[in-house]
């Protein structure tokens, strides 16, 4: 089997990446378009960081863990497995990206094109990032052994952290609504000069 340290960094690196950044980087391209161009901006770098981490804590288990051999541990199988499945798609992102089409500034809608592109960028990243939930929980207790209450706690305070930077961006965009409110108000009351 792996050793502990193995264990350690490759859960402290896919905890990192697909609980901390990677989810950071979609809520931040989700709540802060009013930003624009500094969420595609922050979007791109967190989103590369992110998979950075996750391609090296990949690596980590692919290299030291035998998760898929015949008779191996059920849950760790099942660990694996969703976990490749998170990763190619993970990995499949800035393939993806490279290929959008871009968008028609003078057209009312994006083209059917874009908008395909858009269903499977947002599609398949959020699916990533929901299935790596039941992936790290699983991870959590496999890696705890008899005291997994350390590695669930540390996960909790993770969700507590994406949950509050969601209240947030969520108050950044409801105060720039009320500005361009104020703003829009001023501009189409004659009176005001």
């Amino acid at each position: 089997g792996a050793s502990a340290g193995f264990v350690v960094a490759h859960g402290t690196l896919m905890m990192a990446s697909w609980r901390v950044l990677l989810p950071s980087g979609v809520l931040i391209a989700h709540f802060l378009r009013h930003r624009d161009p500094l969420w595609f901006k922050l979007h791109r770098a967190i989103q590369v960081c992110g998979l950075c981490l996750a391609l090296a804590g990949f690596i980590i288990a692919v290299t030291q863990f035998d998760v898929f051999a015949q008779g191996y541990y059920a849950p760790a199988q099942a660990h694996g497995s969703c976990g490749l499945v998170v990763m190619v798609l993970g990995l499949l992102q800035p393939i993806n990206a490279y290929f959008r089409p871009h968008k028609d500034k003078a057209a009312l809608k994006p083209t059917p094109a874009r908008q395909r592109w858009e269903w499977l960028h947002k599609g398949s990243g959020w699916f990533a990032i929901l299935l790596s939930v039941p992936t790290i929980i699983v991870g959590t207790t496999l890696a705890g052994g008899s005291n997994t209450l350390p590695f669930q706690i540390a996960y909790g305070i993770v969700v507590a952290l994406l949950l509050t930077m969601i209240c947030l961006l969520l108050r950044d965009r409801g105060l720039q609504a009320r500005a361009d409110e104020s703003d829009s108000g001023l501009r189409s009351n004659p009176a005001v000069k």
